[in-house]
């Protein structure tokens, strides 16, 4: 989980279902509302992983674990 100061907004991908299956899903937190992020492309379901915000990329970064 991480905020992005770029767009206001805290993320959070992957984790895992009750039946332990890795997640593949992003979502945004507003202050208010939890929405899902749409994507074409997405990275393998992971959990244990790490999420920062790079201000030099000036975008969010996500770990490689699985």
């Amino acid at each position: 989980m991480a905020f992005c100061p770029a767009t206001g907004k805290t993320y959070v991908f992957g984790g895992q279902d009750n039946n332990g299956v890795s997640l593949d899903d992003l979502w945004e937190w507003d202050g208010t509302t939890w929405s899902e992020v749409a994507g074409d492309v997405r990275p393998s379901g992971r959990m244990n992983a790490a999420m920062a915000y790079d201000p030099f990329r000036k975008s969010l970064i996500c770990s490689a674990a699985r």
